[in-house]
């Protein structure tokens, strides 16, 4: 079997790539999702290897409310599993197929990512999926329902790869627009969460959004200043 060239599909109509995608979907089914993330891996606290299927598997489908409570007071950061319905998180083979629908549906953006892009795939991919497929706490610790997820691909370094690409991450989208199950009075009456515990939480998540802001105003900056320069070379 020869190699896939990604490279092959670069500033060229992004048709070509989205027609070679879709039948691999096709062709592939939802086991195209293990393909995506069989062989990226990423580390943990500990400089331990693991691999993409692995990270999301224990951080987006095996915690627990209690879990995504106490992570996200530790944190500061909103934490959320894959779920249908309260209290039972999606199987692997339930987000597999959640996956598979929404790279159907996003084919024609990451072509033009692929096809386009001086970097592609650098944006994560927003699906909103039109139904709860996630629970979580948010930044003002509520207990919320979400109906959309973020995914995260990147160009694939593996030379065996059929399609060029990987599968980061995906995770559902908390914010506090989600609708609210339990606010967080309810949250801090059930898990006798103290005042100085929530205060904690407060400010570290206030710090991790501001950060956030900083780090996309610096980005568009950039992208802008970048367009400028490449306006005045081509005059």
């Amino acid at each position: 079997m020869s190699c896939f060239d990604i490279n092959t599909y670069r500033n060229e109509s992004h048709t070509y790539y989205q027609n070679y995608f879709l039948d691999m979907l096709y062709t592939k089914g939802i086991d195209i999702v293990d393909m995506l993330t069989h062989n990226l891996c990423q580390y943990d606290k500990l400089n331990n290897r693991i691999f993409s299927k692995d990270h999301i598997i224990q951080k987006h489908l095996k915690l627990d409310e209690m879990d995504m409570v106490k992570d996200s007071l530790k944190s500061g950061q909103s934490q959320a599993v894959f779920a249908y319905s309260y209290g039972k998180s999606m199987t692997w083979e339930e987000l597999k197929d959640l996956i598979y629908t929404a790279l159907f549906e996003k084919a024609e953006i990451i072509s033009r990512s692929i096809a386009y892009d001086t970097h592609p795939l650098k944006e994560t991919i927003p699906c909103k999926m039109g139904e709860t497929i996630g629970y979580g706490i948010n930044q003002n610790l509520d207990f919320v329902k979400s109906d959309e997820f973020a995914m995260k691909l990147c160009l694939s370094n593996d030379p065996i790869s059929q399609i060029g690409i990987e599968l980061r991450t995906v995770y559902p989208l908390i914010s506090r627009q989600c609708e609210i199950i339990k606010p967080h009075e309810t949250i801090i009456q059930e898990y006798d969460i103290s005042e100085k515990q929530f205060s904690t939480f407060k400010r570290k998540s206030y710090r991790i959004e501001s950060t956030k802001e900083f780090k996309k105003n610096q980005h568009e900056n950039f992208e802008l200043n970048d367009t400028i320069m490449k306006a005045f070379s081509n005059r």
